[in-house]
Formats: C-alpha cells, sequence, structure tokens
C-alpha cells in the first residue's frame, strides 16, 4: 500500500516536471519570437522611413527629375540581388525562372505574364514621376487608397461582389483622398497658386492613372499564382528583369539615362541606392512579419509605417499643413482600419478559432482574398508588387 503511494506521489512529481518543461519551452519560444517581431517592426519602420526621406530628397533638395532612371536602377539592384542569392540557394533541379516562362505551353499564362511586366514597370514608373508634381504625403495617401480601384478591377476582370461595408470604405477613401488633395491645392506655397494648382492636379492624375495600374496588376497577379507557373520570388524577378532591359531601352532613346548619368553626383548616387537598398529591405522585412506571424499583424505594422513616413516628412521636409490634411488622414487611415477589422471578423465567422490559439504562435501565412486597403495585398507575392511605392 505504501509501495503504491509512493510510486504515485513519483508520477505526479515527474508529470510536473515535464509540464514545467513544457512550459518554459513555450514561454521561451513566445520571448523569442516577440523579441524578432520588435525587432522586424523597427526595421520595417527604420527602412521604410528611410526610403521616403531619401525620395523627398532627391526631388525636392537635389531637383531630380528622371524618375524612370529611378526605377531603372531599382530594377537592375533587385534583379543582380535576386541571381546572387538564388546562385547558392537555388534548387539546381529546378530550372531558371527565364527558361520556365519561355517553355510555358499556356499562351494565357504567357499573355498575363507580359501585361504584369509591363504594369509593375507602369506603375512603378507612374509612382516616380508623380513626385515632380506632388509631395511624399500626398503619393503615400494616394497609394493607400488603391483598394477603389482594386474594388473596380476585381469586379470587371474576376467578377467578384462586394458588401455595403466594402463600398462604405471605399467611399470613405475617395473623400479623404479628395479632403487631403484639396488642401494641397490651396496649401502650396509656390508664388503662383495657379502654377502651383495645375502642378498638383497633373500629380494627382498621374497617381490615379498608377492606381489603375495596381487594381490590374494585383488581380492578373493572382491569376497566375493560382496557375503555379513560377513562384512568387521567382514572378518578382521576371517582373525586375523585364523592367531592367525594357527601361534601359526607353530611357536610352528618350536621352534620360544619358542626362542622369551626366547630371548624377555622389548625392544623387547615394540617394538612389540608399532608396533602392532601404526599400528593399523593408519590402523583405514586411513579409517576414506576414510570413512568421500573421497578415494582422503586418496590416498594422504597414499602417503605423505609413503614418510614420508622414510625420517624418512633415517634420524634416516643412510644408503647409491644414485642418482638411488632417481629416483627409482621419478618413483615409480609418476606412483602412475599418476594412482590416471587418475583414478578420468576417473571416472567423467563416471558420472559428479554438480558444487556445492566442497563447500558441500562429506561423501560418494568413492569405487574404482581397487586397488590402493598407498595402497587404493576396499573398506574400503581392507585398512585393511595387518595391518602390
Amino acid at each position: 500500500m505504501g509501495s503504491s503511494s509512493h510510486y504515485r506521489a513519483m508520477v505526479a512529481h515527474n508529470n510536473r516536471e515535464e509540464m514545467g518543461g513544457s512550459f518554459a519551452a513555450l514561454s521561451s519560444r513566445v520571448g523569442s519570437s516577440n523579441a524578432m517581431l520588435i525587432v522586424l517592426v523597427i526595421m520595417v519602420l527604420f527602412c521604410h522611413s528611410a526610403s521616403s526621406f531619401f525620395e523627398e530628397q532627391l526631388f525636392k533638395k537635389l531637383e531630380f527629375q528622371q524618375p524612370f532612371f529611378m526605377v531603372w536602377v531599382m530594377a537592375v539592384l533587385y534583379s543582380g540581388l535576386y541571381l546572387a542569392f538564388t546562385q547558392f540557394s537555388r534548387d539546381p533541379k529546378r530550372p531558371h525562372p527565364l527558361v520556365s516562362l519561355a517553355q510555358a505551353t499556356d499562351r494565357g499564362t504567357r499573355r498575363n505574364m507580359l501585361l504584369i511586366c509591363l504594369l509593375c514597370t507602369a506603375t512603378n514608373c507612374w509612382t516616380k514621376l508623380a513626385l515632380e508634381f506632388v509631395s511624399i504625403p500626398t503619393q503615400i495617401v494616394f497609394k493607400s487608397c488603391k483598394l477603389v480601384t482594386v474594388m473596380m478591377g476585381s469586379s470587371i476582370v474576376l467578377g467578384r461582389k462586394y458588401s455595403m461595408i466594402d463600398y462604405g470604405v471605399a467611399l470613405c477613401l475617395v473623400v479623404g483622398m479628395c479632403l487631403f488633395a484639396g488642401a494641397d491645392l490651396h496649401g502650396s506655397s509656390m508664388s503662383s497658386v495657379s502654377a502651383a494648382d495645375w502642378r498638383t492636379l497633373t500629380g494627382i492624375f498621374i497617381l490615379c492613372g498608377s492606381l489603375c495600374c495596381d487594381s490590374l496588376l494585383g488581380n492578373l497577379q493572382e491569376k497566375v499564382q493560382k496557375s503555379k507557373a513560377c513562384s512568387e520570388t521567382e514572378l518578382m524577378f521576371i517582373q525586375s528583369a523585364f523592367g531592367s532591359v525594357a527601361l534601359l531601352l526607353l530611357t536610352a532613346a528618350t536621352g534620360e539615362l544619358f542626362v542622369a548619368v551626366k547630371l548624377s553626383n555622389k548625392a544623387v548616387w547615394i540617394g538612389l541606392i540608399g532608396w533602392a537598398l532601404s526599400n528593399m529591405a523593408g519590402v523583405v522585412c514586411l513579409l517576414k512579419i506576414v510570413g512568421e506571424f500573421s497578415a494582422v499583424t503586418a496590416v498594422l505594422t504597414s499602417f503605423v509605417r505609413k503614418l510614420s513616413s508622414i510625420t517624418i516628412s512633415y517634420i524634416v521636409f516643412p510644408k503647409p499643413i491644414s485642418l482638411n490634411h488632417f481629416l483627409g488622414l482621419l478618413l483615409v487611415f480609418g476606412a483602412i482600419g475599418i476594412h482590416s477589422w471587418h475583414k478578420q471578423v468576417s473571416k472567423a465567422e467563416r471558420k472559428p478559432e479554438p480558444h487556445h490559439l492566442p497563447v500558441l504562435l500562429k506561423v501560418v501565412v494568413e492569405g487574404t482574398e482581397d487586397a488590402d486597403a493598407s498595402g497587404i495585398p493576396r499573398n506574400a507575392m503581392q507585398g512585393c508588387e511595387q518595391l518602390g511605392a
């Protein structure tokens, strides 16, 4: 009897030790994951804020006026870095992305890939071209409102239907864009108000064209991803390689390439390379957050980094600011938050999660069905659909 009680006591002691060890291991994993998340968030904020700083420094202080050359530098750097890294990490049995594209038998896939490359190059070039006419905050606000054109593109290309909340969010985004743009029209510091307004309107029209390309780009990328023609990183490389060649020919034909090389001094080259590298590093860290944590965390991070970039722009490069700027930002980013919350609620209603998930770390990518207004798109690839945005 005594030995039986002693045996049960030993078993209970061992179980407590095993539970304690498991809890300690889980706590260690939670602590290390939280530390990694903090580091990644800081890196995203720092890299994208640095990218915005370099952009504004180039266009507003150094009076850089070769946006297509700027995008070409980005495409060349990304293509080169991709080839350097994949030289050691790519599966040797897997053919090169360009070879896979050439061997693709589906004409529809090849056509979509060509359109993706054209649209990606166009939207990046137009986004940078707009900086000759508008400020960085205006660019960020308009690019944050891609949900409006994505909804239009999805309705046309994919036949998607949207809820009243989605339409309400889109309306808030449009009103917010108009308020912010209107404040820019009335807040210009140029001597000729009429000339300033025309420049701002020109930049706004260019940004709207870029948003239209974004909407078609995202939907075509989704089609290619579903066809399994290539991986996400391979598609990014194909886009950059196409942009490198196309922009080299275009800038050489227009003379922009030679003008940029001739006029670019040390400060300009530092700005160009700093902008490209910080942008790519920020995108990589953001995608790491998506993969290691969740799309919700990435949405919040992207939300904060856009606000921080706008704040730094107004602090480092002072410009007129009015109540309409604040109201526009409130509507735009408030609508983004509501849209993200609505998507998560809808997802939870479709598939309820167990109560223990907050304790266990989710390390699975949570793909979304629609493009997010926050700039975190349907899958990891589309997070890099615009390295230069």
